[in-house]
């Protein structure tokens, strides 16, 4: 793919040579059609000169003009336009030729050259142009007529009275054509001139415009996973690229969070591990070396820390499964009371051990469609978390959220906490984070939460934390 700067390049001198063309024409053909309207007018007037001194019978200067009185001599611009047709060098020509091609009469200007008429030609009253045999360029009107007092030089000539003549009134416009010539190569090295110096202009304005994301790019390159706190300066930058940025800083500041999160999660991840799995080692290397005081339970011991381990790793394959879209759904319309009641049943026991109250709100007319084996993990691993650091006599809440029309839109499932801050909610569902008075148990992974959150994202659900009045509240948003 070309770069941003060969494409704007190619793209502004290809409108720029457009418009330069565009105008040269546009110039030159204003200029030509000004300059052969002129000639045109020219022959037209001259037309009546030669009508007007060939109807009176006279061939020289001074003669009658028609429409003027006996004796009159013709107005200023005609008889200098007459004389002009005199001149050896003159521009103005005249040829009259009878009907058989023989010259009858041609002008002083046109020596002994004869203008040819093209055999065919569309309209009388509209000028042609024409080319002398010594190559000179005419602009001419073509007229026949059989009518008017004609020179007695010729009139013998004529075949009749009904004979046409045919009237050629034309001008030298070699001149002309040549100095259109030098307008239109003027025009081409113009252009040229001013494409090149526009390719200069915009290869120089370009580098300067695009050197902001130069520098951009030189900055980003420095970014690497031990600088991730790297920000960049938008207040330096254009205008343009402060929200690229703005964008930038919130990726790095995201890959930040998430790296160090990552950082976390892996050290987590070593030091819950290690506990089992040196546990397992201990008790198997007592088990070797003293095979016969083997107490009775030690083989429970290692069966029990195993199916932790075994746990720890399921939760993190079943994160990865889930996060990564990969599992299949079942939707199915599922009751909420029921299945609800059936999730506490596996917490009763201990939530009786430390006397706590249970109250859910959910009727026998609740219920929604999903995944029921999904929404099971999301209710277990919520309910376990609210058992689990309830303090003794506290309670557990789960109230079905409602809509004005009485349709379950949520849940949430309330306790009474100790040492949690609202602060800590952000990172509730992180993988393996423990508060250190809340959540210092042994005994649990800390992969709880981030299991209900996955599924929850898994099935399209919104789950939240929130923490009030010594209370902690997880909202489970259903989808719209």
């Amino acid at each position: 793919m070309k770069s941003i700067r060969s494409r704007l390049l190619l793209w502004i001198l290809s409108g720029a040579a457009i418009l330069i063309g565009v105008t040269g024409c546009c110039i030159y053909f204003a200029i030509r059609y000004v300059l052969m309207s002129q000639i045109d007018d020219e022959l037209v007037q001259a037309r009546k000169v030669i009508y007007n001194v060939f109807e009176n019978d006279s061939l020289q200067p001074g003669a009658f003009v028609k429409g003027a009185a006996q004796g009159r001599r013709p107005r200023f611009r005609d008889e200098e336009r007459w004389r002009e047709f005199d001149y050896k060098d003159g521009e103005l020509l005249y040829q009259l030729k009878a009907t058989g091609g023989e010259v009858l009469l041609r002008s002083p200007s046109l020596a002994m050259r004869t203008i040819e008429a093209p055999a065919q030609f569309p309209d009388s009253r509209k000028p042609v142009s024409l080319e002398l045999a010594d190559g000179s360029s005419l602009r001419a009107r073509i007229d026949y007529t059989k009518s008017g007092k004609w020179p007695p030089q010729f009139q013998s000539k004529r075949s009749s009275e009904e004979a046409s003549i045919e009237i050629i009134v034309a001008r030298d416009i070699s001149e002309t054509s040549q100095t259109l010539f030098y307008l239109l190569a003027g025009i081409w090295i113009t252009g040229i001139v001013a494409t090149g110096a526009t390719a200069l202009l915009v290869s120089i304005a370009l580098r300067q415009g695009l050197s902001p994301l130069e520098q951009l790019g030189i900055e980003a390159r420095t970014v690497d996973a031990n600088h991730l706190e790297t920000r960049f300066n938008g207040e330096a930058m254009p205008p343009e690229l402060r929200p690229i940025c703005d964008q930038l800083n919130s990726l790095m500041a995201r890959l930040e969070s998430g790296f160090h999160r990552e950082q976390r999660f892996s050290s987590d991840l070593a030091h819950e591990m290690r506990t089992p799995i040196a546990e397992v080692c201990s008790l198997a290397e007592s088990a070797i070396l003293f095979p016969e005081k083997v107490p009775p339970g030690q083989f429970d011991k290692i069966l029990a820390t195993g199916k932790r381990m075994q746990d720890i790793v399921e939760s993190l394959l079943a994160l990865a499964r889930w996060e990564q879209g990969s599992t299949q759904l079942n939707s199915e319309t599922i009751n909420l009371a029921e299945i609800v009641n059936e999730c506490w049943e596996q917490f009763a026991a201990t939530a009786k051990e430390k006397r706590l109250s249970f109250q859910q709100s959910a009727s026998s007319e609740s219920s929604i469609s999903t995944d029921p084996d999904l929404f099971r993990h999301i209710l277990n691993n919520l309910l376990s978390n609210a058992v689990e650091y309830a303090p003794e006599e506290g309670f557990v809440k789960l109230r079905v959220l409602e809509d004005a029309e009485g349709a379950a839109i949520g849940l949430q499932i309330s306790n009474l906490i100790e040492g949690i801050n609202p602060s800590d909610t952000d990172h509730l569902f992180e993988r393996f984070w423990r508060h250190d008075e809340a959540r210092s148990d042994g005994g649990h992974s800390g992969l709880g939460l981030s299991v209900a959150r996955a599924c929850a994202e898994t099935l399209s659900m919104d789950l939240s934390a929130s923490v009030e009045d010594n209370q902690i509240h997880f909202e489970l948003s259903f989808p719209a």
